[in-house]
């Protein structure tokens, strides 16, 4: 009876072996799926990382040129406030120094005008008159 006992003990054993086998093998198998499941994660977090240090360094190159681009943008507004104002001041004395033309032409036609008459009645009294050319 012994021998049966150690039979069934040795047969038992062995199931117990093959069974605790298969679930090392299956263990196995598992933890390398996720393993490498971990490997494909951490380089994709590695890379998602790079990028937001590059977006982030992209930013603050951006934040910088937004920076320059609004003094530039500020010393422009200035440098064309500047200009319309002596452009309108410009404006101005030119219509005023049109204006004063205006009056010297007439004032031109009219001293011609009296100058003729003064030269036509000294003109009955014996002189000539040459018109002068413009």
């Amino acid at each position: 009876m012994e021998e049966g006992l150690k039979s069934r003990f040795l047969v038992i054993s062995v199931v117990l072996n093959i069974i605790l086998l298969l679930s090392v093998l299956s263990l196995g198998s598992n933890s390398g799926k996720n393993w490498n499941k971990y490997q494909t994660e951490l380089k994709t977090r590695m890379e998602t990382e790079e990028k937001l240090a590059n977006f982030s360094s992209e930013r603050f190159t951006l934040e910088e040129k937004l920076k320059s681009a609004q003094t530039e943008l500020s010393s422009n507004k200035k440098e064309l406030a500047q200009t319309t104002r002596i452009l309108e001041e410009t404006l101005d004395k030119y219509k005023l120094l049109e204006e004063e033309h205006n009056k010297l032409l007439k004032l031109k036609e009219v001293l011609e005008e009296d100058l003729k008459n003064a030269l036509m009645k000294s003109g009955s009294k014996g002189q000539s008159y040459k018109q002068p050319k413009n």
